[in-house]
């Protein structure tokens, strides 16, 4: 058997030790059901495994170094769980990885410097844990990078320059963490479709390239410090739904160019490319 899932269920009780046995497994979905006690040290064992999906259930202790064993591992889900601890560094030397998803969850500690080593990752679910440190200027490595969620931690520092160098980035949440300093102008080389920097202490003015963005859908940048004025350039945003720029200091008027923006409001789906 290459394929187990039990997706979306409502099964209990824990996961098996003797999972370890089926050394053809490929992929296991325990996605959405009510499993709990730890991942079985076992689960290492699967050298085959692609995907290890664990996500919302009720299952605690923490990552282990082993999960290094698993090289041909693609994808990492175990989101919506108890799990404690650090990311170990042996994470992202898994060559394949693409997707690693441990949102909300009870982590703790800085992101390992490996993380940016990982070339092929597209997708990096961090949020609602309590890590902390900054973004590293090696961020701007990981190229195929498609969604970076972060909120809801305890980050700090400044978004770097590098940010502009993942020119695949759609999703960029970092919302209620205690980010600083400006918006960098390479943030908008990346086709963006959802952006949010809300509650953090963002200052300065916001770059022409977001205010122009002609692929960004929801804009968040409430509950900042930031400052100058709305831009006229606003009535190129012709894909934006939501716009929230609420508690910040931005002076002057609501430029007329805001008539342009005929999407406000209304749902759209994510933009290809």
């Amino acid at each position: 058997m290459y394929h187990f899932g039990v997706w979306s269920n409502e099964m209990s009780g824990t996961i098996p030790k003797s999972i370890g046995l089926a050394k053809d497994m490929e992929i296991v979905d325990l996605e959405f059901n009510r499993f709990k006690g730890t991942i079985p040290e076992e689960v290492y064992g699967l050298e085959n495994l692609r995907k290890l999906w664990l996500g919302s259930n009720v299952l605690t202790g923490t990552i282990s170094n082993n999960i290094s064993t698993l090289k041909r591992l693609t994808q990492y889900h175990a989101f919506i769980n108890q799990l404690t601890g650090t990311i170990p560094k042996s994470l992202f030397t898994i060559p394949g990885l693409t997707e690693v998803d441990i949102l909300v969850n009870r982590l703790v500690g800085f992101v390992p410097q490996e993380m940016c080593d990982a070339l092929n990752l597209r997708y990096i679910g961090l949020s609602d844990n309590k890590l902390k440190g900054n973004i590293t200027d090696k961020i701007g490595n990981l190229v195929n990078l498609r969604k970076f969620h972060i909120a809801k931690n305890k980050f700090t520092g400044s978004i770097p320059e590098s940010i502009g160098n993942c020119r695949k980035l759609r999703e960029f949440y970092m919302q209620k963490n205690a980010f600083k300093g400006s918006i960098p102008e390479e943030l908008g080389n990346a086709p963006l479709w959802k952006l949010n920097l809300n509650g953090n202490k963002f200052s300065g003015s916001v770059p022409e390239k977001i205010w122009s963005h002609p692929s960004i859908s929801e804009l968040h940048l409430d509950s900042n410090d930031l400052t100058g004025t709305i831009s006229p350039s606003i009535q190129f945003m012709q894909n934006a739904t939501i716009i929230k720029l609420q508690n910040n200091k931005f002076e002057g008027s609501i430029p007329e160019e805001i008539g342009f923006l005929n999407q406000i409001g209304n749902s759209t789906s994510e933009p290809r490319f």
